[in-house]
């Protein structure tokens, strides 16, 4: 588990000291076998406890040490601590609590970046709301990662959010179903009764091709067909830019990139205006699918990107492809 620990100057001294004191005490809760890291952010990120089982070691964290630091890098801070995860066996649950008093002001790293990290490290991020400020990127970063938003607003919490926390991921019904195989955000509802004692939740996730936690240069792949050495879709394939259509309207920040790609059959320029031929029938088949041409751009390759050599007919057919490139999110 790593903690994260907004050491801002809006934070104030005297806060800061009680978080801390609140972190010492949680992790002498911890069992054997545990691993922790400790981080303190403000404009940048210090790892005082790196990633470690050793109790010994952790538990001498120290309330005291604490100092401010200018600005809130929320998504540096994120990021410096999955790398501190990333050392764990990969059997270990990842899990990342950060106690934050506002909002990001000076990271590097955007917000969605910060939640594909996290996801493609196998890192869940529950996320703690101090305070009166707005509280959705904080949302957004728990939610996109599978973790959960905390609200509090008196320092007296602070040691009970955290022992909440921990005793949350320590004792836990873990419920698998299959889910519905279709594109789209989902919505699931779980509830749970023991006696008298009930309790209800809702999560999201999306299931769509494109959504907004893809970063810029994000590339998806469609098998999408041409009649033969033209630049007419097949009928098979309108489906499919039918999922990209959806995709884009669900999230109209999203701009893309539609690249066209040959095999090597055919001179460099014949190819060339192939793709760039085919490329503006996918454009023009999602604008009519009611995508804004605005978010539309029309690139072709010709046989200059192959994906693998052009030496077999298997090898050529996943030459000649479509691609679509997040450009803007």
């Amino acid at each position: 588990m790593a903690f994260v620990l907004d050491h801002s100057p809006s934070m104030g001294q005297a806060r800061i000291l009680r978080l801390r004191q609140a972190v010492a005490g949680v992790v002498r809760e911890f069992i054997p076998g545990d691993a922790v890291t400790i981080l303190s952010f403000g404009g940048r990120s210090d790892v005082e406890v790196p990633i470690t089982a050793d109790s010994t070691v952790y538990r001498a964290f120290d309330p005291m040490a604490g100092k401010m630091i200018g600005g809130t890098a929320i998504y540096d801070a994120v990021a410096a601590a999955i790398e501190q995860l990333r050392k764990t066996p990969p059997e270990y649950r990842r899990i990342i609590v950060l106690f934050t008093d506002g909002e990001d002001n000076s990271s590097k790293l955007s917000l969605h970046a910060a939640v594909r990290r996290a996801v493609d490290s196998s890192v869940t991020v529950y996320t703690i709301a101090y305070g009166w400020f707005s509280e959705e990127p904080l949302r957004l970063l728990a939610q996109g990662t599978r973790g959960h938003l905390y609200r509090i607003y008196s320092v007296r919490e602070f040691p009970a959010i955290f022992s909440r926390i921990y005793r949350a991921l320590r004792s836990y019904y873990r419920i698998r179903y299959r889910p519905p195989q279709c594109v789209g955000l989902h919505t699931v509802r779980v509830g749970l009764q023991l006696g008298k004692c009930s309790t209800f939740t809702i999560a999201h996730y999306d299931r769509s091709v494109l959504t907004t936690l893809d970063t810029v240069g994000t590339i998806v792949f469609f098998p999408i067909e041409f009649e033969f050495d033209q630049a007419t879709l097949r009928p098979e394939s309108l489906p499919l830019l039918e999922r990209i259509a959806d995709a884009m309207k669900a999230h109209p920040s999203l701009v893309i990139e539609v690249r066209g790609h040959t095999d090597d059959r055919g001179t460099d320029a014949y190819n060339l205006r192939l793709s760039q031929r085919r490329a503006e029938a996918v454009v023009e088949a999602l604008v009519a699918m009611g995508v804004e041409r605005s978010r539309l751009r029309a690139v072709g390759f010709g046989k200059s990107r192959p994906l693998v050599p052009n030496t077999s007919e298997e090898n050529r057919s996943r030459n000649r492809r479509t691609e679509f490139v997040i450009i803007k999110n």
